[in-house]
């Protein structure tokens, strides 16, 4: 179950990785949906697509997507991963590699 401090604590190794591993990331990142502004969990601006990569964080036990996420990074061309939150409560330089190098840089 997501709560605000394993999504502080996500986006804390997040951004450790960042710096160690020479990328940029905006965490958290805000769109506008409908009028309304939207937290995304983030944005990496040289990943997925030219237009960069949306993360947002979902968790067990139903792995909720947001339709809203999607539809939005389809109309603007942006890559959008959904990734569980499990996988960054911890820091493992290599998990994050290996995100980066699936997702693709620009």
């Amino acid at each position: 179950m997501k709560t605000e401090e394993k999504i502080q604590q996500a986006r804390e190794n997040w951004v450790k990785a960042s710096m160690d591993l020479s990328f940029k990331i905006i965490s958290p990142y805000y769109i506008e949906i409908n009028g309304k502004e939207k937290e995304i969990f983030a944005f990496l601006p040289r990943y997925g697509s030219i237009k960069g990569t949306l993360v947002e964080l979902t968790s067990e036990p139903d792995f909720k997507t947001d339709s809203d996420i999607i539809c939005f990074a389809k109309e603007n061309n942006i890559f959008c991963s959904f990734i569980n939150m499990k996988s960054c409560l911890k820091y493992d330089q290599d998990y994050f590699k290996e995100t980066l190098e699936d997702w693709g840089g620009y």
